[in-house]
């Protein structure tokens, strides 16, 4: 009893021990895989995610009990159902998910098949596609040995999953079949055997998500891997419940979890498996690579500020073989490593010389013989080499030593150096030795100098003058392949030799290159090269192609050092830097993602949000008139590296060359009304730019800004001078018209007035003159009747003179030309002659019509009164009142009478006048005696 006691306890103990190793190998095994988790905290809805898919726009499409999502590798947007109708979900437990073209999405929404319409952003009813089953594993309704998921990998390899038998895979082109279950050998066993989702990775492997026992993945025919979620690591897998695995289109696959949400894993970001050093009981870090070395048994020997820590073949155990920081002030103690063929570690240091740990011993022997220069810059060790057989050089700060590793002696060497005899070698960097030609290739901080020990050196100048830096006095590393050799520069990017004629080309940041300061740049089997530098790893394809990783692809950090590089014999590279020191495989293969795919999510014109929903960069923005502030704030959907994402911008037809960005938003100031397009690419770090996303915005022009409202403007500017100029000549006609029509008209006044004034007078007098010879002439006084008349016709001349040639045309100058000739016509006759006129005289100009009429009526009436009334006094006056303007002449002779016909010619003319003059007569005999005549007319006619 107690035996078969002692047999079962054997046996689950055994069993207990074959379980827990099998889990610490997957553990182990795990630790390479780095998943990004999305959950509450990212602004996941649920935790239960049921389905995953992507769409054709690039964002991904997370199905889960409480709702829709989409990401784009940075932030998530929920739709939930909200009932039928107006374009919503039905349900937010969303079963199923399928890619649909133009950037839809096809679904399950409860239990009604849905489509998610990208160019609106709603939702629409669709009939159940055919041949599309929806099968879910938490369903009641499963039988036992029912197949839940189908799936057919790149290989045409058909995979079925079941409920509880596990996985079988059937290889139609050689007809052999695969089961994996828990029970089946080690090389086929999973932790579940039911299986809710298949997918298949990047590089060929096949994910089986099971229930309860995590992602087994298998390439080939073996489960190399099992993915298991740890409590204590937050970069495991999400959860061990799997119910869908997706691989986007950039290669990440993405793992949907029952209750812990979902995770991503990006394998551009496992390409370089990264190693921590211990620490050790010190002030200083540790993990400051600084150097390797390679014993004979594969021993790895890593070199840090605090010492030498070696590790074993698999880099699976590491033990610290010296430890200095406790006994030195240094920062940077141990700089070079190297491993003779028997095994003895050489390892310099800073500040303390040369030490060597001899074979199979942790004691350290410093080489401080006589021939060690006391110069402290001999003592700052930079490199170990070995040259020859059993010959090495040491490079220093201040030159280099050649040490036999059986003698602790060294021959230092400082000398000559062609073209500068005085100088010393400063800070030797690396020795690499060029078999063909027995010479040496020495970098150092005074450049790179090529020659033999017996010879001498002299430096390799630049050939290219227009590089960053011609004249590069800073080398870090040399490495060959074949007839191509490798020199990383500090600031000057690498220097190619094509040995063995030395032909050098430089490439720097012109071509591409992500930094200029290399630390070491190490050939690949497939004719490129990797390098460290100060922004990553750098992998080299062609000219004019680099691709940059950072810390999101698995380096150890960004920041690498100059001697910590190194090849070893299977192929492996080694790059150490400040955080320990990453392993490049062999067979390494660049992950060539394609690049991100940019939206546009947020726009704001004059700081007022511009609703976006349903928008699609080709509809472009429209605003109405006057200058715009417009920002735009847009993002890539970077399932992959989201974080090392650069955008440039460009503004046309504003700007003819791309702006970089920062940040992925650009705000665009004062825009004047026109018609423009924005365009942004995006790229992940040292990748190619991908596709253009182009946004035309069309900012209305005002009238005045169109440009037929500047034609017409041309054409108006144009024709109005010419209607302009067609008017004033017409005008000019006009005027010059009725010039010459007021000419002639005066001129007919004139010989009117002429023919019945001066013409009637002249011709009474030669009547009168043909009858002087009889003597009743004489009596009757014919002699001064001619002599009179004589007069008058004289003065009626000179009036009509004056009125034409008068330049003087005002109410005032006509005024008193009138009472210069009344005064003179009535002195010869001895009558009395007073004038009275208004004291401030209106600024008005008289037509030489009305001055005519004027200065001739009253010129009649002082006729008149001369001729006919007796009078011994006269008075005449003028008053102004507003525009009006009165004239009286008034005399106190013997009183008009009517009846006289000699006297009313004259009376007819005057009215005639008055009436020509839009004005009134009035002539009153007074009943004192005498006679008032009065002259009322308008100022403006006058005018």
């Amino acid at each position: 009893m107690m035996v078969v006691l002692d047999t079962t306890m054997t046996r689950r103990i055994l069993s207990l021990a074959f379980f827990a190793i099998t889990m610490q190998m997957f553990l182990q095994a795990a630790e390479q895989f780095q998943f990004r988790r999305i959950s509450l905290d990212q602004g996941l809805p649920q935790m239960d995610v049921h389905s995953i898919t992507q769409s054709t726009d690039g964002f991904i499409w997370l199905g889960t009990q409480d709702g829709l999502c989409r990401y784009d590798g940075q932030r998530l947007d929920v739709y939930r159902g909200a009932g039928m109708g107006n374009g919503q979900l039905v349900s937010s437990h969303i079963r199923y998910l399928t890619r649909g073209s133009r950037g839809d999405v096809d679904l399950v929404s409860g239990n009604t098949w849905m489509r998610y319409r990208a160019a609106s952003d709603d939702f629409v009813q669709i009939p159940k596609p055919p041949n599309v089953s929806v099968n879910d594993p938490s369903d009641s309704y499963y039988t036992p040995h029912q197949i839940t998921v189908r799936f057919t990998d790149s290989h045409g390899r058909r995979w079925n999953g079941t409920r509880s038998s596990g996985a079988y895979m059937h290889d139609p082109e050689t007809g052999r079949n695969l089961h994996f279950a828990m029970n089946a050998p080690s090389s086929a066993r999973l932790l579940s055997n039911e299986i809710w989702s298949i997918a298949e990775d990047a590089l060929g492997r096949v994910w089986l998500g099971t229930y309860g026992g995590g992602v087994s993945i298998i390439d080939g025919d073996k489960v190399i891997q099992t993915l298991l979620y740890d409590a204590d690591d937050p970069k495991s897998i999400a959860g061990n419940i799997i119910r869908s695995i997706y691989r986007d289109d950039a290669g990440v696959m993405w793992v949907g979890t029952f209750g812990g949400g979902v995770c991503s894993w990006d394998p551009s970001g496992s390409l370089f498996q990264t190693f921590r050093l211990k620490h050790h009981t010190n002030l200083y870090e540790d993990e400051y690579v600084r150097a390797f070395a390679v014993d004979s048994k594969d021993q790895l020997y890593v070199s840090t500020r605090a010492g030498i820590v070696v590790m074993d073949k698999d880099r699976r155990q590491q033990r610290t073989l010296l430890s200095l920081a406790t006994t030195s002030t240094s920062l940077d103690l141990v700089r070079a490593l190297y491993v003779d063929r028997f095994d003895n570690v050489w390892f310099g240091t800073e500040r303390r010389g040369v030490g060597i740990i001899r074979a199979g011993t942790s004691r350290v022997t410093w080489l401080n013989g006589p021939q060690w220069r006391p110069d402290i810059r001999c003592s700052n060790v930079f490199s170990i080499t070995e040259v020859g057989t059993d010959t090495l050089i040491i490079g220093t700060g201040y030159s280099i030593a050649i040490v036999h590793p059986t003698k602790r002696e060294p021959v230092w060497y400082r000398g000559p150096v062609a073209d500068r005899p005085k100088s010393i070698l400063k800070a030797v960097t690396s020795i690499f030795t060029i078999a063909e030609t027995g010479e040496l290739l020495i970098s150092s901080e005074l450049g790179l100098l090529r020659g033999s020990l017996k010879r001498g050196f002299s430096f390799i100048k630049c050939p290219d003058t227009n590089a960053i830096r011609p004249n590069i006095d800073v080398m870090r590393a040399a490495n060959r392949r074949g007839d191509t050799l490798y020199v990383g520069t500090w600031g000057g990017g690498i220097r190619i030799f094509h040995l063995p004629s030395w032909r050098e080309t430089v490439v720097d940041s012109r071509h591409g290159l992500p930094s200029n300061t290399i630390y070491a740049a190490i050939p690949l089997d497939d004719g490129g090269w990797i390098a460290s530098s100060n922004a990553g790893i750098i992998y080299w394809r062609n000219l004019n192609a680099f691709i940059s990783y950072g810390v999101d692809q698995g380096a150890q950090s960004n920041e690498f050092n100059t001697g910590a590089f190194m090849k070893l014999r299977d192929g492996t590279i080694l790059l150490g830097g400040v955080s320990g020191f990453n392993v490049i495989p062999k067979k390494f293969t660049s992950m060539d993602v394609p690049p991100p795919k940019n939206y546009i999510h947020s726009i704001t014109m004059n700081g007022a949000p511009i609703s976006i929903r349903g928008w699609r960069p080709e509809h472009g923005v429209m605003s109405g008139p006057g200058p715009k502030n417009i920002t735009i704030s847009f993002s890539s959907i970077a399932t992959s590296r989201p974080s090392s994402v650069s955008y440039r911008v460009r503004l046309l037809p504003v700007d003819t060359n791309w702006s970089y960005v920062q940040s992925p938003t650009v705000t665009y100031l004062q825009m004047p009304s026109g018609q423009y397009t924005v365009e942004i690419e995006s790229a992940f770090r040292g990748g190619s730019w991908g596709a253009r996303l182009s946004m035309p915005i069309d900012i209305e022009t005002v009238i005045w800004e169109t440009r037929w409202f500047f034609v017409a403007s041309m054409l108006l500017i144009v024709s109005v001078p010419i209607a302009a100029s067609r008017v004033l000549n017409r005008l000019r006609q006009r005027r010059t018209m009725e010039r010459e029509d007021l000419l002639r008209q005066e001129r007919e006044r004139i010989a009117r007035d002429l023919h019945d004034d001066v013409g009637a007078g002249l011709t009474r007098i030669v009547v009168i003159a043909d009858s002087l010879g009889s003597k009743d002439a004489i009596e009757r006084g014919d002699v001064s009747r001619i002599s009179e008349m004589a007069r008058t016709a004289i003065e009626s001349v000179r009036s009509i003179v004056w009125v034409v040639k008068s330049t003087d045309t005002s109410l005032k100058n006509t005024v008193y030309f009138i009472r210069d000739k009344m005064g003179e016509m009535l002195a010869d006759r001895g009558v009395d002659f007073v004038f009275q006129g208004p004291r401030e005289w209106p600024e008005v100009s008289l037509s030489i019509i009305a001055r005519r009429n004027i200065v001739l009526s009253c010129q009649e009436v002082a006729t008149n009164i001369l001729r006919h009334s007796h009078a011994t006094s006269v008075v005449y006056s003028v008053a102004t009142s507003g525009t009006r303007v009165s004239i009286i002449i008034e005399d106190n002779g013997l009183g008009i009478s009517f009846d006289g016909l000699s006297y009313s010619n004259g009376l007819d003319n005057i009215r005639v006048r008055t009436r020509e003059l839009d004005g009134t007569c009035e002539i009153v005999r007074l009943e004192s005696g005498g006679t008032r005549v009065s002259f009322h007319f308008n100022l403006q006619f006058g005018g």
